[in-house]
């Protein structure tokens, strides 16, 4: 608070200050760079240019995923600690759980090699079993016991020999790290050498024996291959190799999951290859006789590789570090074995990583010390990767009962997700636009009622105001009235609302009616998802008040939804749906030569475009959309009550005329005269001609007793047209 210069953090005008607080602290101790995120620059639409960019790296997968953001301001946090320009924070506008949106289907199935680990929740979650089915042929590998060390040094310095080992060998790894920053850690290690590093033999401190017996280097660089976030484009090319005699390939978890590596390398990749060489394409009828020899000595040679890979073990997998969930563990060991073919796996441990300090770190070392183990000396034992299946046992159940506990708060939104959605639904398939319009005008009109009870001057301006309707005194006195009614109210704006669909047209109102809703569902619905969001953040501690959080966030969260969400869509649409202006486009002036694209739909080519002294050149459909869509935001603002000036809805059609008169245009003949087209549906109208000044305001063509385009509700006779 000193720092900060304030005097409390608890105070109105402060409260922000500990929500940033905590981001900050959090970006800069939990959040690391090459682990939970990358920076670099992202060629994707939605990204601002080159300026490197925040990206999140999945923990499951490994990849990267571009578009995700953190949220509550998280992001922003992260990219200032990176010295990034912070990008405005955004908001949800649509939320799902996994379960939810599977549920959502009739038919649930699918196929993994790793679900018999997660049976129980699949059961209790989607009420699916899991059935194991026998592998097609044996499985060989060779699955090795843990090693564990106590120190990550040490277990570094055991995992760059044994790779040195198999390499030597000539046998191929697949090394698996759980991060970006780990795999480039271990790339560094193996690219490391005495000769680079110390070029004086001569020195005994300078030994290779002394360098590799603390860990700083080997006798040679081990070239390998790396993938992960920052290399995906390669991950092709890298798996086709990744069989191949003494291949090392260190991977995150991008290599641990749907990745079937071809012992002795990969035969289409190799002839894509040679093809590309012999600058051949597969399927040239013309050299069909080369492309054969090419294919039948690749085929050859690949199947010889594959034996002699098979007889080194098949590809040996080397895990660094054990995951959460043995799910992901036996991905990774998965790559190996395949189809009946050998292979190997093993996992290289210390007592520093996540899983061995949150659980057994204290029984290890105890049992470690109690042997009189020495440094760099490991424990092989299956009792210890059976104790850490049971540790991770404990953090599977863990992570279930917190997706469990997600899914309960999110019964209430799927509940609200489902109501909403289907109401939005029903308004895009045009289903009683009218009818549900009419009905949030009556819910509004009874709601005011009961808050102006024996108000009937308040009731009848907020009539004015809210739906553009003068109200008689007797009827908003009959509606205020403890006793009264709001039939008669309802009555008379029910047939002001026929009178305006005559004006505008059934078709024409069915689709403003649908805009408005579709418009106000969104909004508010969006408004309603921060909500619920904040009310989550906090409903936790009603737990020290006795009470049950989930309960408690079921019924205000159902509040929220009945007493808030409907009540504000209602709101908006009913006082949109009388006040709002549709503009019709006027005839195009004789001798025009055609009319202008889309000139029949209301709304979209401006009053005036045809007016004035001589002849304007008909403007290309690009012109025209661009203007269209001008005049529907002046038009949406001037709705909204905007004060907008005259000039500004013209802009465009100036910028026309403008552009009309460079390319030479000349003026000449009298100025046409515009009409009004007739409302669809009704009898045509006329109205008297307006001078010329007034035709480029923002008012021309209004009718008399329509409301005034300026928002203020009055009739446009007794406001601007007076």
């Amino acid at each position: 608070q000193e720092l900060a210069g304030v005097e409390s953090f608890y105070v109105p005008g402060h409260e922000d200050w500990p929500h940033y607080i905590e981001n900050a602290l959090r970006a800069h101790e939990i959040y690391h760079l090459d682990k939970e995120y990358v920076v670099e620059v992202v060629d994707d639409p939605r990204s601002r240019g080159d300026s490197p960019e925040v990206i999140i790296v999945d923990e499951f997968t490994g990849r990267k995923m571009i578009g995700r953001r953190w949220s509550d301001g998280l992001h922003q946090a992260v990219e200032v600690k990176e010295g990034l320009d912070p990008k405005q924070e955004t908001q949800t506008l649509a939320t799902i759980t996994f379960q939810n949106y599977f549920r959502m289907f009739e038919k649930l199935s699918g196929m993994t090699g790793t679900a018999l680990t997660e049976a129980g929740e699949f059961h209790k979650i989607y009420a699916l079993d899991v059935v194991s089915i026998p592998t097609n042929l044996p499985l060989v590998r060779d699955d090795g016991n843990d090693i564990v060390y106590r120190t990550e040094k040490e277990k570094w310095r055991a995992i760059v020999d044994e790779i040195e080992r198999i390499h030597t060998k000539g046998q191929p790894v697949l090394v698996g790290t759980t991060s970006v920053e780990k795999s480039e850690h271990l790339s560094k290690m193996l690219g490391r050498c005495w000769c680079d590093a110390y070029p004086d033999p001569e020195d005994e401190e300078k030994t290779v024996e002394h360098r590799r017996g603390k860990g700083e280097c080997h006798a040679t660089k081990i070239p390998h291959e790396i993938l992960n976030a920052k290399n995906h484009e390669r991950e092709a090319h890298i798996i086709a190799c990744a069989g191949e005699r003494g291949a090392v390939t260190v991977s995150t978890n991008m290599a641990g999951r749907g990745t079937d590596i071809k012992l002795g390398g990969n035969f289409e990749y190799r002839l894509g290859n040679a093809l590309e060489e012999a600058g051949l394409v597969l399927g040239d009828t013309e050299h069909l006789a080369e492309i054969d020899v090419i294919r039948d000595r690749l085929r050859e040679q690949c199947e010889s590789d594959e034996q002699e890979v098979l007889g080194f073990g098949g590809l040996y997998v080397l895990g660094t570090e054990r995951h959460e969930a043995r799910r992901i563990d036996n991905q990774l060991r998965g790559r190996s074995g395949r189809q009946g073919n050998a292979g190997e796996s093993r996992f290289f441990l210390s007592l520093q990583d996540d899983l061995m300090r949150i659980f057994y770190r204290d029984w290890v070392t105890n049992a470690m010390e109690k042997l009189g183990m020495t440094e760099g000396q490991p424990i092989e034992s299956g009792m210890v990767s059976r104790a850490i299946a049971r540790a991770q046992k404990k953090v599977e159940d863990r992570n279930f009962e917190i997706r469990k506990s997600l899914l309960e708060y999110d019964e209430v939104m799927d509940f609200q997700r489902k109501t909403i959605y289907g109401v939005r639904q029903e308004v895009l398939e045009k289903k009683g636009t009218k009818t549900r319009v009419l009905a949030m005008m009556v819910a509004e009109i009874d709601r005011s009622a009961e808050a102006h009870r024996d108000d009937a001057k308040g009731y009848a301006e907020w009539c004015l105001k809210q739906f553009a309707f003068e109200l008689e005194e007797s009827l908003a006195e009959e509606a205020v009235d403890k006793e009264g009614s709001t039939e008669r109210v309802v009555e008379a704006i029910t047939a002001r609302y026929d009178e305006r669909e005559q004006e505008l047209g059934e078709e024409l109102m069915r689709k403003v009616e649908a805009y408005l809703l579709l418009n106000a569902i969104d909004s508010k619905w969006k408004d309603h998802l921060h909500a619920l969001d904040a009310l989550k953040a906090g409903i936790g501690l009603r737990g020290y008040g006795q009470v049950d959080p989930k309960v408690e966030y079921k019924r205000e969260g159902q509040m929220l939804f009945e007493d808030h969400l409907f009540p504000s869509i209602e709101d908006e649409v009913a006082s949109l749906v009388m006040r709002i202006q549709v503009r019709r486009p006027e005839a195009p002036p004789e001798g025009a030569g055609g009319r202008l694209e889309g000139g029949g739909d209301a709304g979209l080519v401006p009053r005036g475009m045809g007016s004035g002294s001589g002849t304007m050149q008909q403007p290309t459909p690009a012109q025209v959309r661009a203007y269209q869509a001008h005049v529907r935001q002046v038009q949406a603002r001037r709705a909204m009550g905007a004060r907008i000036p005259a000039s500004s809805a013209f802009d465009v059609m100036k910028r026309q005329k403008s552009l009309a008169a460079s390319q030479g245009q000349k003026s000449g003949g009298a100025p046409a005269a515009a009409a009004r087209p007739a409302p669809a549906g009704g009898a045509a109208q006329t109205t008297r001609t307006a001078p010329a000044s007034k035709v480029e305001s923002a008012f021309a063509g209004a009718a008399r007793n329509a409301p005034c385009p300026c928002g203020s509700g009055k009739k446009f006779k007794k406001c601007h047209g007076a």
